[in-house]
């Protein structure tokens, strides 16, 4: 039964799939949208009811990434869903700023950024969460839905190391940076590993690498640009890929090839789109300057 089925007249309040999916609506978005409480949806007019129930769609999908009140999908790209979650919140949301910011362009993916302590296991549990949501309304994963979790090594190599089988065994890729997400963006403009790199003591690797990147790049980088560039740093990062036994990536090596082959199809359409008037609004800016 899909959404419209639900809403064709007022006694489709009742029904326990429409319930379920108003409960799970955070009250401040409620009130945010001019919804009102539960209790009061069978009191509603039709007109009003209607529009309330698109109001109920479009914060389910902002808020899940999904239409949950839709219980089938089909085994095809169209209907398959991406979740990314983020232990970075800086270079990681500058990278796919674009996506951010254009998500009428890329409805299939959701993105959610995590900080502060105990950073790898709380983003297992934001993905946990999320993965429960989708198989409580639709009953099912689908095979080539993406759920994946990314970080930098930096001091979480014991956390990391814990996470591994976990992410394993719920079917969420696990995406590590050696040292730090900035390999990935130095792949994008070199086909070797950085042999020239050379960090004071261990501990300062993470740091002193960015500072090694941005002087390395004339110009520095720019990682909202780079996406562009994705499928070059695909074939890099590839290239230079080494891996212990534990399937944790050797120092200068990042996993970021695996995810960015995987949500490809996802985003290059919406990418392609973007690309052309980036770049104008780039130059135009440059001649104003």
């Amino acid at each position: 039964m899909d959404f419209d089925d639900l809403i064709k007249n007022r006694k489709s309040s009742k029904k326990p799939a429409f319930r379920k999916v108003y409960k799970d609506i955070p009250t401040a978005d409620r009130k945010k949208e001019g919804l009102p409480m539960e209790e009061g949806i069978e009191s509603l007019s039709k007109e009003r009811l209607d529009n309330y129930a698109k109001n109920i769609q479009k914060i389910a999908f902002d808020s899940f990434g999904v239409d949950l009140l839709k219980t089938k999908r089909s085994k095809n790209l169209d209907d398959s869903l991406c979740l990314i979650v983020s232990g970075g919140e800086s270079r990681e949301k500058e990278y796919f700023k674009l996506i951010l910011e254009n998500k009428y362009l890329f409805p299939k993916i959701k993105f959610e950024f995590v900080t502060g302590t105990d950073v790898i296991h709380r983003m297992i549990r934001t993905s946990k969460d999320y993965i429960k949501k989708i198989k409580n309304y639709q009953g099912y994963i689908l095979s080539n839905d993406v759920f994946a979790i990314l970080t930098d090594v930096d001091s979480f190599t014991k956390d990391i190391i814990e996470a591994i089988p976990i992410c394993k065994k719920q079917k969420i890729d696990l995406i590590i940076s050696n040292p730090c997400f900035e390999i990935w963006l130095y792949y994008h403009y070199f086909k070797e590993e950085p042999i020239d790199f050379c960090p004071s003591c261990e501990e300062k690797t993470s740091h002193e690498f960015k500072t090694y990147l941005h002087t390395k790049v004339k110009g520095g980088v720019k990682p909202e640009k780079d996406i562009f560039m994705m499928n070059k740093a695909i074939e890099n990062s590839l290239n230079n890929y080494k891996e212990s036994r534990d399937s944790f990536p050797k120092p200068y090596a990042t996993q970021m090839h695996l995810l960015m082959k995987r949500i490809e199809p996802y985003i290059k359409d919406g990418l392609e789109k973007i690309k052309d008037m980036y770049y104008k609004n780039a130059r135009d800016k440059s001649k104003k300057v």
